[in-house]
C-alpha cells in the first residue's frame, strides 16, 4: 500500500481535531504528502526517511535539527499496514509541550 495525498488528508483532518498541534504523513519516499502546514507539501523530510530505515520512532529536538533536514521539532512515528512500514506521521512542537500526549 502507497500513502497518497488522497488517503493521507482525511486522516489529518481527524487528527487536527483531537491533536491542536501542525500534523505531517509522509510517503515511503519521506515526502511530506499531508500537512496541516501547506508550505511543507512535497518537501522530503529527512527526520521520516530515519523512521523508514530504522522502524521505529523519533523525537527531534531544538538541537537535533542540523541532523534532519526538513525537519522541525517535534516526533514522528511510522505508520504500519500488515506488517509494513508504510510511512510516517509527525506532529511538530516541543516534545517537552506534548511529551504526555
Amino acid at each position: 500500500m502507497h500513502i497518497t495525498e488522497e488517503l493521507a488528508y482525511p486522516i489529518i483532518e481527524k487528527l487536527k481535531t483531537i491533536v491542536h498541534y501542525n500534523i505531517n504523513i509522509m510517503n515511503e519516499s519521506g515526502v511530506i504528502v499531508a500537512s496541516t502546514d501547506s508550505t511543507r507539501i512535497n518537501q522530503v523530510h529527512e527526520g521520516a526517511l530515519y523512521v523508514l530505515k530504522q522502524k521505529s520512532s523519533l523525537i527531534i529536538f531544538e538541537n537535533d535539527l542540523d541532523k534532519y533536514h526538513g525537519s522541525k521539532e517535534g516526533i514522528n512515528l511510522p505508520i504500519e499496514f500488515m506488517g509494513e512500514i508504510i510511512g510516517v506521521v509527525g506532529v511538530t512542537g516541543s516534545p517537552w509541550n506534548w511529551i504526555s500526549l
